[in-house]
C-alpha cells in the first residue's frame, strides 16, 4: 500500500524501529488512578494539543503518558518548564480520550 508516495510497510517498519529503540513501555491509562493535582501540572491546552497526560510524580520525576511517540520533542519543553525529569509511557488514543476530560475537571 502506498500513501503519499511512501510505502506503508516502510513507514510502519520505521515506527516499530523507533519504538523499540526508545524502549518506551506501554501503560493502560484507563487502569491508572490519576491525581488531578498531578494531571494539572501540564496545562490542559498543551495536553490536548499533544494528546498526553501526567500520570504520576515523585520528587522531580514526572511520569507522562503519550499517544504519539513521534511527538517526543514536547517532553524536553515540559522538562524545562516544569523543572523535572520526564519518564514517558506510551498510551492509546482511545484511553487518552476516555480519561482526558474527566481528569481536567
Amino acid at each position: 500500500m502506498s500513501v503519499g508516495g511512501i510505502h506503508f510497510n516502510k513507514v510502519q517498519k520505521e515506527k516499530n524501529l523507533i519504538y523499540s529503540h526508545l524502549k518506551t513501555p506501554y501503560i493502560d491509562i484507563q487502569r491508572c488512578k490519576l491525581d488531578s493535582t498531578i494531571v494539572k501540572l501540564i496545562p490542559k491546552t498543551v495536553a490536548e494539543q499533544h494528546k498526553l497526560i501526567a500520570i504520576d510524580k515523585m520528587d522531580n520525576i514526572l511520569t507522562v503518558g503519550l499517544t504519539n511517540l513521534e511527538d517526543i520533542t514536547i517532553l524536553s519543553s515540559l522538562e524545562t518548564e516544569l523543572n523535572c525529569i520526564i519518564i514517558p509511557y506510551l498510551i492509546s488514543l482511545k484511553g487518552w480520550e476516555t480519561v482526558f476530560f474527566t481528569a481536567y475537571l
